[in-house]
Formats: C-alpha cells, sequence, structure tokens
C-alpha cells in the first residue's frame, strides 16, 4: 500500500521521482525503489513525505482512507462545550428529536453542574 501511495501522490503532486528525492535528500533510485516496494522509507522519511504531500501518515501507511491530516480532521470536530458538540453527542445516544431551544437549555444546566463541580473540587483541594 505504502508504495502505491507514495507514487500516486507524487504525480498527483506533479513531481519527478528525482524532485521528490531532492526535497527529501535522497537519490531518484532510492525513490523508485520505494515505488517498486524494493525498499520502504524510514520513519522520518514518512513523515516527511506526509509533509510534502499534505496528507496523515495513516493513509501513507494504508490505515485510513482519509488523507487528510489529523489538524485539518480535528477542525472538523466541534469544539468541546458547544451547543454543536451537545447536540452530536445526544444524537449519539438516540435523542435526535431535541429543539434548538432544548439544546440551549440543557446546554445551560450542563455549565451549571460544571460550574458547581469546579466550586466542590476547589473546595476539597484547600482541605
Amino acid at each position: 500500500m505504502l508504495k502505491n501511495r507514495i507514487k500516486e501522490l507524487r504525480i498527483k503532486a506533479n513531481l519527478s521521482q528525482a524532485k521528490l528525492g531532492s526535497l527529501l535528500n535522497l537519490t531518484q533510485q532510492a525513490i523508485a525503489k520505494w515505488e517498486k516496494g524494493v525498499s520502504e522509507p524510514d520513519s522520518e522519511n514518512i513523515n516527511e513525505l506526509a509533509k510534502i504531500f499534505n496528507v496523515d501518515v495513516n493513509y501513507l501507511l494504508g490505515n485510513t482512507d482519509n488523507p487528510k491530516p489529523l489538524d485539518a480532521q480535528k477542525e472538523a470536530i466541534p469544539s468541546f462545550g458547544s451547543e454543536e458538540w451537545l447536540r452530536q453527542g445526544l444524537v449519539a445516544r438516540g435523542h435526535s428529536n431535541l429543539t434548538d431551544e432544548q439544546l440551549s437549555f440543557l446546554l445551560s444546566n450542563l455549565d451549571g453542574i460544571a460550574t458547581e463541580f469546579d466550586k466542590k473540587i476547589n473546595q476539597d483541594r484547600k482541605k
């Protein structure tokens, strides 16, 4: 899988084997060996390839079909405590029929609970 991904991404980036080798301080022959499966890049070069092609290392290794880097994936995750975060959590638990008003109510109550919880923890630490 790795050899195919390297070749596919190199071609998509319009890079020759020589140019990719140059970016990695390697020879064209080293890249050719990777693409033929004769040898494989070490972990440092795998990380560098992921940066060059702007893909996740796991995509290069064939562990996922999602090429997006982890940082880009994180952007799609709603921020902790937001209404969207709460909605996704409730939907995942089978509560998909709540209105926006009900979600806002739940979120404000969760904020109150969290505040009281923080106060209790701080009091316990002072003892």
